[in-house]
C-alpha cells in the first residue's frame, strides 16, 4: 500500500526518558527507557488532513567501548499508531556503534 504522509507542524508531544548506569565492574553499562507520545499530528493530504497519535516505547542497553564515547546500543522500540490511517504498529530492534573523537 502506500505510506501515509505525516505532518508534525503544529503536533505536541511529551517524553520521559529514563537512564541508569550499572554500579562497580559494570559501570560500562547502561540501561535506559523512553515513552513519547505525540498528539495532533495530520495525516493524509495537506488540504484534507486527519488527525492521529503515536505513542512509542523504547527499551534498551548500552556498553562504553571506549571513554565513554564510542558505545555499542542495542535498543527494542514499539511505535504504536492510533487514527493515522492504514498504518500498522511498529517494531523495531536495532544495534548501533556510536563513535565520537
Amino acid at each position: 500500500g502506500t505510506a501515509n504522509k505525516l505532518y508534525f507542524d503544529n503536533a505536541t508531544g511529551q517524553t520521559l526518558l529514563a537512564t541508569y548506569r550499572l554500579p562497580g565492574s559494570l559501570k560500562p553499562v547502561r540501561l535506559f527507557g523512553e515513552y513519547a507520545v505525540f498528539e495532533d499530528i495530520r495525516v493524509g493530504s495537506a488540504t484534507n488532513p486527519k488527525t492521529g497519535k503515536i505513542k512509542s516505547y523504547l527499551y534498551g542497553v548500552s556498553y562504553d567501548l571506549y571513554k565513554d564515547k564510542t558505545v555499542l546500543v542495542i535498543d527494542y522500540n514499539n511505535v504504536k499508531y492510533k487514527n493515522i490511517g492504514t498504518a500498522a504498529d511498529d517494531k523495531i530492534f536495532q544495534a548501533v556503534v556510536q563513535i565520537a573523537y
